[in-house]
């Protein structure tokens, strides 16, 4: 039973702990804040530029696709008869 009490008050002194940060630290995590934030804003500003390149290079293509020229693949050769041509007239 030695040990369950040892954690128990090991616990209770855990719990009951105050952490006061100094004013230094605050100050270093409001500016990574600060920072962290800036940063987020850019990216999505670069993201939405290069998804807009994307779109437009997507319907560019679509768009100026080239047209298939239907291809026949049964011609059909027709023997026409020529007329003699008379070279008096």
């Amino acid at each position: 039973m030695a040990p369950v009490k040892f954690e128990e008050q090991i616990k209770d002194k855990l719990k009951n702990r105050k952490i006061k940060p100094s004013g230094e630290a605050w100050d270093k995590i409001v500016n990574n804040m600060d920072a962290s934030q800036h940063t987020k804003k850019k990216s999505f500003f670069w993201y939405g530029i290069a998804a807009g390149f994307v779109g437009l290079m997507i319907i560019s293509l679509w768009y100026f696709k080239p047209v298939e020229a239907e291809i026949i693949k049964d011609i059909e050769v027709v023997d026409v008869p020529k007329k003699e041509v008379d070279e008096e007239h």
